[in-house]
């Protein structure tokens, strides 16, 4: 389980995705304490990374980056891991299709 406790200093607009799911989304105001749990992944973007500072599991992250900067993070469960993924990697490793051979006209 992810226990993630995200904490307002500055004005800062978040969306946050836990386990597939938009659980928040709009500006929040500096002051501002929301806590959430997620069973296999959390997903939080900001537009003020400066002013959203996060806990992981009563770990303290600090900021989520600098201010005025758009920052995304992920954090999902593997293998009972709590892992952050690097920016850029799905969520979900799609499984390749399988590829249909064109025949040739005969």
């Amino acid at each position: 389980v992810i226990d993630m406790q995200m904490r307002i200093t500055q004005r800062a607009w978040v969306r946050v995705t836990v386990d597939g799911e938009v659980v928040q989304e709009g500006t929040l105001e500096s002051g501002a304490v929301k806590e959430y749990q997620a069973e296999q992944s959390i997903n939080i973007r900001t537009g003020n990374g400066g002013g959203v500072s996060l806990t992981l599991n009563g770990e303290d992250l600090g900021p989520m980056g600098d201010v005025g900067k758009v920052v995304e993070r992920t954090w999902v469960v593997d293998q009972g891991e709590i892992t952050e993924q690097a920016p850029g990697t799905p969520a979900v490793t799609p499984s390749p299709q399988p590829t249909q051979t064109a025949t040739p006209a005969g």
